[in-house]
Parts: C-alpha cells; structure tokens; sequence
C-alpha cells in the first residue's frame, strides 16, 4: 500500500523568530516588525483553513513559539497566547478540514526569539530542561503527531549580521549535541523528528557522517530553478559564500534534493511564493524527476508571513499557486 503525499501548508501560530527585536522587517511595508504580542487574527486563521481544505491540502504544519500557555514553561508565553484547551480546539477543527496538524518549535539559534530568555541560555542546564519541557508538552498538545518539526536552519553569521542585540552561532561540537538531544527528546514522545536541511549546503561531509537517517529532511529552496555551473564536488560554502557567490549559492540548493535523495535521506521538499512565483511548480517538477519516490513524503509550502489581515491574500495566494503546481505535476492526487 502506497503512503499518501504530504501536501502541507506551514502557518504562523506564533511570528516570533527572528532573533532579535531589531532583525529587518518581513511585513509588506518598512516599519519595524518587532512587537511582544503576535499578530494572529483567528478570523484570517479560520479563512487560511478553508481554503486550504477546498484546495485539498492534507497537512498544517504549525509555528507554535510562544503563542500558547504551557504549563511547564508560562514565562515563555506571549501576552496574547491561547490557552492550551483553545488551541486543542483550534487543532480538532483543522482535523474536520481534513489537515493533519504537525508543530514547529524553531531552536535555531537564529530562529528562537519565542523562547524568551532561554534563547540567551543555550548550552546550559536550565536550557537543556527547559527544552525537553516544551517538546514533551506541545507533543501531548498535539496528541502524539506523526512528525515534530524543528526548524535548525541558518544559523550562521550571514543570517544574523543585521541583528543588534544578539548573533549566536554554535561551534560543531555543541551544534551536533544539541541537534542529537533534540532529536532525542522527540523520539522518547514516540514522534518522528523533522528539521530543515539547509546545515548540508555548507557541511555536506559532517551532515553525511552524522545525520541520523530517522530525521525526516526538509531542503528549501525559493528562487527561480536554473541552469548552474556544475558545483566542484565536495565543496562547502563559506560563510562569505552566501553573500559573495549567489549562483554557486542556488545550485548548492537546487542540487541538494537530489543528493539527499541519493544519499538515503526522506524528504519533504519546500517551496515558497516569498521570492519567486514559478517555485512550487518548479520545486514539484524538479524533484518528481530528481528525488527518487520512495524517498519523496510530499512537499511543503511557506509563506512566512504572519497569520493576519495584512498577509490575508498573500497566504491565500501561496496556497493556490501550490495547488496549481500540483494539478499540474500530480493531477492523480486531486
């Protein structure tokens, strides 16, 4: 028997992760985007959902961060968090719409504003329980879900450089024991781990020696797909790279769903309309020709734009482009 494609959308319970208050905006106008609430509109998370179960959407992966009141860990909750009886209600409607709801809890050190204050703590003890606190519980939250994602990308200076407050980068040591604890404490809830996989553009040789197989991979990549220079076998991007050599930046990325695929890794590939409005086409098309199947759990799109007025018809028209992409690459699954 055949195991059904994810088709996931990611949706923002929480906007709080880019690490600090003074990152640049990602808002649609040039204000600072920073603020100690969230800005979730239940009305426009309630339209989001409708419109992804019409458009046969089967999955909901959910940025929780700070926005619910957990028991372990209330210090960490934003000031407009949902307690977590509303967000099990939250979470039973979106089943009745047929999306399977998946949590996401960033620990990115680029990506972790949410975990106010242990974000300024990692390495240590009290981040180490605290950590394995709220993995446990947003696991119960969830009743037992088939995967828990835990963001890990970009954590590197190019990422961080415009930040004021904070730029925290691990060395490969602690990276490599933080990602196995993590890992750990979402295995012993009975969940399989998810993470994005952008740490194998610039580390191909640890991430082949050391990535578990059991971690289910998301590559991303959101540009417009072309032809490349071929990259020099074993190369790993600078920190300058990034930067520096945006073609050789974008075939790394390009490149790496199928070298993941080759390498044994599952995946769900992720695109995006945040740059570019042929990528989920594109990403679809590519990776149904380069990633073998068996390898191939579905595919994801993200916006990462907050779930509220101002974002209302962007989030809409990220979903629908992905459903485009999918009458188009894999009209059997409609």
């Amino acid at each position: 028997m055949s195991r059904e494609k994810i088709w996931g959308f990611f949706i923002m319970l929480s906007d709080h992760f880019a690490d600090d208050a003074s990152a640049p905006p990602r808002g649609l106008y040039l204000e600072k985007d920073y603020r100690d609430e969230n800005r979730i509109d239940l009305k426009i998370w309630d339209e989001t959902l409708d419109f992804l179960s019409e458009h046969k959407f089967n999955t909901l992966l959910v940025d929780v961060g700070d926005q619910v009141k957990l028991d372990s860990h209330p210090e960490i909750a934003a000031p407009n968090a949902f307690s977590k009886e509303f967000v099990v209600d939250m979470l039973d409607k979106a089943r009745a719409k047929g999306l399977d709801p998946i949590p996401k809890l960033n620990f990115s050190a680029c990506h972790h504003t949410w975990f106010r204050g242990y974000n300024r703590m990692v390495g240590s003890e009290p981040y180490y329980k605290a950590v394995s606190d709220v993995i446990a519980e947003v696991c119960e939250l969830f009743g037992k879900p088939r995967f828990f994602h835990l963001g890990l990308d970009e954590e590197d200076y190019d990422c961080q450089v415009k930040y004021n407050e904070k730029v925290l980068i691990r060395g490969p040591g602690l990276w490599w024991h933080d990602l196995y604890f993590y890992f750990n404490e979402v295995e012993k809830n009975g969940v399989r781990p998810w993470m994005w996989s952008d740490y194998f553009w610039r580390h191909k040789k640890e991430f082949i020696e050391k990535m578990p197989k059991e971690v289910l991979q998301s590559n991303w990549y959101y540009n417009t797909f072309r032809e490349y220079p071929p990259v020099p076998e074993g190369l790993e991007l600078s920190d300058s790279g990034y930067l520096s050599n945006r073609n050789t930046l974008n075939a790394v990325c390009q490149e790496a769903y199928e070298k993941l695929s080759d390498l044994g890794f599952d995946q769900v590939p992720t695109c995006s309309s945040y740059a570019s409005r042929r990528n989920a086409f594109q990403t679809m098309y590519h990776c149904k020709n380069k990633v073998q199947d068996d390898r191939l759990y579905g595919f994801l799109t993200a916006p990462w734009l907050a779930t509220d007025s101002e974002h209302k018809y962007a989030l809409l028209n990220d979903a629908y482009r992905f459903y485009l992409a999918r009458e188009k690459v894999y009209p059997e699954t409609l």
